[in-house]
């Protein structure tokens, strides 16, 4: 269920500028994750500081995966790719990096 809330939270936070620069203002990956659960309780969302993360592993795991064929030819191409991926990190949560 916590994570479930995390994840719902995640959309919650790139929807709200004001609290991405909020969570922008971290000093590291303790207080980020540490802020995100008081945020996170403040607004009604229930999660720890570890799966805060975990989750911005996962997402920094998947960020650094293998291109597939399709995006590989695209940037050999000089495509544009049509997205962007955003790791939780200290400076980037949502839709803001």
């Amino acid at each position: 269920m916590s994570k479930q809330n995390l994840e719902q939270f995640y959309i919650f936070v790139q929807n709200n500028e004001q609290l991405q620069q909020q969570l922008g203002s971290s000093e590291n990956k303790d207080n980020f994750s540490e802020m995100a659960v008081r945020i996170g309780q403040e607004n009604g969302y229930s999660f720890t500081a570890d799966e805060v993360e975990a989750l911005i592993n996962q997402r920094r795991q998947e960020s650094e995966s293998e291109l597939n064929d399709a995006e590989l030819e695209a940037v050999a191409g000089g495509q544009a790719s049509g997205f962007t991926v955003c790791v939780a990190t200290k400076k980037c949560w949502g839709s803001i990096c």
